[in-house]
């Protein structure tokens, strides 16, 4: 009896030392995976304690924020910090933290060169099995190209090409904006049309190149004479638009008007021509 017992448990522990083999050949694996994915990937992954205290960083870490790994360990990520952002934005971004666990925004941070980028930002909670955070794993995106192109865009989408002045769409924006404005706090608002006289005949004579010129000379003496407050549109071709807002009385806007009409009357030197 003594001797199959004993034959039973060698066996039963030889099937369990085989499996805490297998188990371990697995989370060694395991771990050489986690670790390859860590060094590999193109996101920047910074890994915290409770505190906010870095314990380890990978290379994208290095590659987008110019730190290199033995410069942030036992640091605080505000190192990144560019100051664009206010108190309120991280004191909101922790109690979020806190209260589910995950945070994810787009953070504008600066590089150790001091530039300024942006990134895409999700912080994760890491907790042990009373519940208590003991890590927390940020992961981030460079978005600095992304952010500029959508910006380049929108204005391309709002603006004239040649001119950079706002055009047909963005002027009835403004418009309705100034209207509105206008109603609600009872004040004037006004609105000019005006053309180029002859300038087909600019086109025609010295070449379209002459006449984009002009259009840009025009554009360039119109913002110099108007407040931030007003808008200078073109609608296309040699036609523009201005609005004046928060106007005192019309005798005011008959002053603008003369200031324009003065302007552009004087002597314009497009290249050889005058």
């Amino acid at each position: 009896i003594l001797t199959s017992i004993e034959h039973e448990y060698v066996n039963e522990l030889q099937y369990a030392l085989k499996e805490r083999d297998e188990a371990l050949n697995l989370s060694r694996q395991n771990l050489r995976l986690a670790d390859k994915v860590f060094d590999s990937t193109l996101e920047g992954i910074v890994i915290t304690d409770a505190n906010g205290i870095i314990e380890t960083v990978n290379p994208a870490f290095t590659r987008i924020t110019g730190w290199r790994k033995e410069e942030v360990l036992g640091k605080s990520p505000r190192i990144l910090n560019s100051g664009l952002q206010p108190p309120e934005f991280y004191q909101h971004m922790w109690a979020s933290l806190y209260k589910h666990g995950v945070w994810e925004g787009e953070v504008t941070n600066r590089r150790k060169d001091g530039k300024l980028y942006s990134e895409h930002l999700t912080i994760t909670g890491i907790r042990d099995n009373s519940g208590n955070f003991t890590h927390f794993a940020g992961i981030f995106t460079d978005i600095t190209q992304r952010k500029l192109a959508e910006e380049r865009l929108h204005f391309l989408a709002n603006h004239d090409a040649l001119t950079g002045l706002p055009n047909r769409t963005l002027f009835m924006e403004r418009m309705n904006q100034g209207l509105a404005a206008a109603s609600r706090h009872q004040r004037l608002l006004a609105l000019m049309f005006f053309d180029l006289d002859r300038f087909k005949f600019v086109n025609d004579t010295l070449g379209h190149a002459a006449g984009d010129q002009l259009l840009k000379t025009v554009a360039t003496r119109l913002t110099s004479l108007l407040r931030d407050s007003d808008t200078v549109a073109r609608l296309g071709g040699d036609e523009f638009t201005v609005i004046l807002e928060d106007i005192r009385d019309i005798q005011s806007i008959a002053q603008v008007a003369k200031k324009i009409i003065d302007s552009l009357a004087g002597m314009m030197r497009i290249g050889e021509h005058d």
